[in-house]
């Protein structure tokens, strides 16, 4: 995984969280014009990354405390599965881009 993300986003540790974020297709994004307002969903971005991310995801969803409590915190508010899923995937990203920038060593506990 950490090849696919070095090799497809080089820019990883060098932008702040919402850009690496955008960059990897996993913002969401308003399609709205003029009066009307329609839903936001993440789309854009680079492929590749995003079904690294997802995959190493469903890993790590299940095993990092932190990623753990964020994805049953969502869970018991209600949402779908789905966007819980993105949004671990998003907070993956920015904590692996906030280890980059800091320079220090995996530690996802």
């Amino acid at each position: 995984m950490f090849a696919i993300l070095l090799g497809e986003l080089p820019e990883l540790g060098t932008l702040c969280r919402r850009k690496i974020v955008s960059l990897a297709g996993l913002a969401p994004h308003a399609r709205e014009s003029g009066t009307w307002k329609g839903g936001r969903r993440i789309w854009g971005g680079r492929r590749k990354v995003r079904e690294a991310l997802y995959i190493a995801v469903l890993f790590a969803s299940r095993r990092v405390p932190a990623l753990i409590a964020m994805r049953d915190r969502m869970g018991a508010k209600g949402k779908a599965p789905k966007t819980i899923l993105i949004a671990v995937v998003r907070q993956l990203l920015v904590i692996l881009n906030a280890m980059m920038q800091k320079r220090q060593p995996l530690q996802l506990t």
